[in-house]
């Protein structure tokens, strides 16, 4: 090792740099090579009844051809509905085995995100929407099924992808080890939510997501809420963020 860089010291200036130059293209392209090449994407846009679909999901014979129907809902406005975190999951699940033909026994969830709007928080939230990502390893193959839902518009949408090879290990939510959507919810509005949705009236919306990003620098998993509180207009007036450790609720703030 010392010998290899006397030599490389002993170098004139510009052959320092053409070599340098030299392995760095080389590293570059070691790095392309190991990346995760997307083989396939497919998107599919569905419309529900969101009122009657958590019924029809609950009989011992479900027919998903009569559930879901292709295309975008024809709606003018909003639903007055309200689902329970849970039952974005249950949906999930369905548009899930109708669309991939197979069960999401198999699957990890990887990601999870959900909006509320404010005069629906407190005690029992109803969200409005979700993203909800899920995977599945086969071989050196990664699948990978995006489902977004939008209970208020009778919309659903999931994006199907592939990827190959499989170059690293995605990580797995464990929902039965870390604090849920409306516990945490509940944290986060008895800190500060509460008091951010009088002031604005209730004139704001709040997303909640999961990250384990930084779990290795921190840790561990955390939950990140937004409040947006917005103007007359519709624009948004403020946004604030705040993070809470997904398995004791403790307030963080990320480096």
């Amino acid at each position: 090792m010392d010998h290899a860089m006397n030599n490389y010291l002993n170098l004139q200036p510009k052959k320092q740099i053409q070599l340098f130059g030299f392995l760095a293209i080389i590293s570059m392209l070691l790095i392309g090579c190991a990346s995760e090449k997307l083989v396939s994407e497919e998107r599919e846009d569905y419309n529900f009844n969101s009122v009657t679909i958590l019924d029809s999901l609950s009989q011992d014979i479900v027919s998903f051809n009569k559930i879901f129907e292709r295309g975008m809902p024809e709606l003018s406005g909003s639903l007055d509905v309200k689902w329970r975190v849970e039952d974005f999951f249950t949906v999930s699940q369905a548009i899930h085995t109708f669309v991939w033909g197979e069960s999401l026994e198999e699957w990890k969830l990887n990601d999870v995100a959900f909006n509320f709007t404010c005069d629906l928080l407190g005690g029992s939230p109803y969200p409005y929407k979700s993203f909800l990502r899920y995977f599945r390893n086969e071989g050196d193959a990664r699948y990978v099924s995006e489902i977004n839902i939008r209970s208020t518009d009778n919309r659903t949408w999931i994006e199907k992808t592939e990827y190959q090879p499989r170059i690293r290990e995605w990580s797995i939510i464990e929902r039965d080890r870390i604090i849920s959507v409306d516990d945490i919810l509940n944290l986060a509005d008895n800190r500060w939510g509460e008091e951010i949705r009088n002031e604005a009236n209730n004139s704001c919306e709040v997303v909640i997501s999961y990250s384990d990003n930084d779990t290795l620098q921190l840790g561990f998993p955390y939950w990140r809420i937004i409040y947006e509180t917005y103007q007359e207009d519709g624009e948004v007036k403020e946004s604030l963020s705040f993070y809470l450790n997904a398995l004791t609720g403790e307030e963080f703030a990320p480096r």
